[in-house]
């Protein structure tokens, strides 16, 4: 049975409140620790320190924008029950902040590339800061986690190379500008988004510019969940070929991190 890191009931939390104080014990090293994830890709990343018997609920619904989302109540009473949040970047799920009393561990500090999680070594670089993170909420597992981070690092900076390979020569049109880290991670020539301005809808001249620059592209690349009506115009109107990324990771299961890059790399490969 997996152990829970999360929502607990209200009276299991009033027991285990009582067991507490009585003996005096840390919450984090009594089990009591709750940990949860903003959005699924830094979840996976958890996940991949903590192993699968953790469960880290999410509070991103799946098929939602992290940019709009309005959390809601069952959010709010999450966040603000938790021990420890994990979060991207505050232009990302900025929000968390407003809703949750615990600290909030951001992949991405202020000042980078708020899409880092699309980059490998980005997260390679974050996993010391996140494992000192988990080692302080969940001190009983610190041993394991350390292990796992080391496994867990060979496997990003192997993985790195593969992608390069599989993705070398392609050239790409993007609906916005979510896939810049990616891009230049793995050698992908990127041109000027669609949509340029993020959350700004693409004017008749952007669209017209896509067109010419996806007549030579060959592929128009869209984020699934997001307005698609322009980079479906686009596709059309140059013949370039149309594929629908998760960045996000929600709208259907994946087994960990690395394979929600692989599947993008899948789509987007010649």
């Amino acid at each position: 049975m997996k152990r829970i890191v999360g929502l607990i009931p209200i009276l299991a939390l009033f027991a285990l409140t009582l067991v507490s104080c009585q003996s005096g014990g840390d919450p984090a090293s009594s089990g009591q620790a709750r940990i949860v994830a903003t959005v699924e890709p830094v979840r996976l990343v958890a996940a991949e320190l903590l192993g699968p018997e953790v469960e880290i609920p999410v509070l991103l619904p799946p098929g939602v924008s992290p940019h709009a989302y309005d959390p809601l109540p069952s959010a709010v009473m999450a966040a603000s029950e938790a021990t420890q949040i994990l979060a991207i970047h505050e232009d990302v799920d900025g929000w968390v902040a407003r809703i949750g009393t615990a600290n909030v561990w951001w992949l991405t500090p202020e000042g980078e590339d708020p899409h880092g999680w699309l980059d490998p070594l980005h997260v390679r670089n974050a996993l010391p800061r996140l494992a000192e993170t988990l080692c302080q909420v969940l001190p009983e597992d610190c041993p394991a986690i350390r292990e796992r981070q080391a496994r867990f690092t060979a496997e990003l900076e192997e993985f790195v190379p593969a992608g390069v390979e599989r993705l070398s020569g392609t050239r790409l049109v993007p609906s916005g500008i979510y896939l810049s880290a990616f891009s230049a991670r793995f050698g992908v020539r990127e041109e000027t988004p669609i949509a340029p301005t993020e959350g700004v809808e693409p004017s008749p001249g952007d669209v017209a510019r896509s067109i010419e620059t996806a007549r030579d592209a060959g592929l128009v690349v869209a984020q699934t969940g997001f307005p698609e009506l322009a980079a479906q115009e686009v596709a059309r109107a140059s013949g370039a070929r149309l594929v629908r990324i998760d960045p996000i990771g929600s709208s259907r299961p994946v087994e960990g991190y690395l394979a929600l890059i692989d599947a993008i790399i899948g789509l987007i490969a010649p």
